[in-house]
């Protein structure tokens, strides 16, 4: 009849299942009931199962995962809880009295269980979303800036020659972009803990995979920024200087290494969901370098030590470069910006709604 009832969808979400140790080994060891088992859980609400040892504990955390296709969790305060902690994906140990052979064990420690709603919907799904948005503005970062290179091969019959400045190179993920994106990994956040605590519904709109699409569009972004930069760059190679000579290629290279940086860097500070101290410093530290790679270190290192010499003294002065540089930083952020502000209105997260709701408050 445990067939039919499940074949006929008795059983509620609001329903419960509650099975003994030794009714469960029964299940695990039958290749009839096992099955069975397994739908009874799809469809209700939690399953509570009572006096394991911890082998069971161990093959029904195995079983979930295996099963349900989930991140498994495990939590537990004592030794008969090592193998299930090892199982789980995520395991996590508490401190109490029966020894600390569960937190040796598990991969995060707790002094209470009441410690896991902030470890779940503060650190849990904050650390998820910033590792998320870190790798975006990593992956966008490094394709746009790339892509100019592969473009000026292009012109340069695959020559080897670099269209990007020397310096810029060097410290570009070292000290450019490095202030950002660890910005973005360590300080970012959407929301205080007590209001993610208040409002665990956030945790499933928090908790979201880095997915194709997601992937596609900051590629398309990413080829967008670096076309923009290269054809600017192009459009002020025949341009007159103040002495009265062409811009010329290196010319070229310089407002287009400026153009691109710059625009990779305002993109990567309109992905900060705030704006703290630390996070103006990052914004600091990474406009300072790229100008400084460009103007100061030049002279410096002398003109022999790097592609562009003294260049950007040259074009500094030119009205053509800063139109060029202004138009084309605004044309490379254009589609980014509309797609953020479209969803910001029209599509808006929970997170979003709830953070709206509060400031409206």
């Amino acid at each position: 009849s445990g067939s039919t009832d499940l074949e006929a969808g008795s059983l509620g979400t609001d329903e419960a299942i509650i099975i003994s140790g030794e009714a469960l080994r029964t299940c695990l060891e039958s290749k009839v009931l096992l099955p069975l088992l397994v739908r009874l859980m799809r469809r209700s609400y939690t399953t509570v199962c009572t006096r394991m040892t911890p082998k069971q504990k161990a093959l029904v955390t195995k079983l979930v995962r295996d099963e349900f296709g989930v991140v498994c969790l495990a939590i537990g305060d004592g030794a008969n809880d090592v193998s299930m902690i090892r199982e789980a994906d995520v395991g996590i140990g508490v401190f109490g009295k029966e020894g600390a052979q569960a937190v040796n064990s598990a991969d995060f420690a707790i002094h209470k269980f009441a410690d896991l709603v902030r470890l779940l919907y503060v650190h849990g799904a904050g650390t998820r979303m910033r590792i998320l948005n870190a790798s975006k503005g990593s992956l966008f970062g490094n394709m746009a800036f790339n892509l100019p290179q592969v473009l000026y091969g292009i012109f340069s019959v695959w020559s080897g020659i670099s269209i990007e400045l020397g310096n810029v190179l060097t410290f570009y993920n070292l000290i450019m972009t490095s202030p950002f994106l660890l910005a973005i990994s360590f300080f970012d956040r959407e929301l205080l803990p007590d209001q993610l605590e208040q409002n665990p519904e956030l945790y499933a709109a928090r908790t979201k995979t880095f997915s194709m699409n997601e992937f596609r569009e900051e590629v398309l972004f990413a080829i967008w920024h670096g076309l923009v930069a290269f054809g600017f760059g192009f459009m002020f190679a025949p341009s007159w200087l103040e002495n009265g000579v062409v811009a010329g290629q290196w010319a070229e290279a310089t407002a287009l290494t400026v153009i691109v940086v710059n625009g990779i860097l305002f993109n990567l500070m309109l992905r900060f969901q705030l704006f703290t101290p630390l996070h103006v410093f990052a914004i600091c530290v990474g406009f300072f370098m790229i100008w400084f790679a460009s103007l100061v270190l030049p002279h410096i290192w002398g003109p022999n030590a790097t592609d562009n010499g003294y260049i950007m003294d040259y074009i500094n002065e030119s009205p053509t470069f800063w139109v060029i540089f202004v138009l084309g930083i605004i044309a490379s952020l254009l589609p980014f910006f509309t797609v953020k502000a479209y969803r910001s209105i029209w599509l808006p997260s929970p997170t979003q709604r709830y953070r709206e709701l509060v400031r409206a408050q």
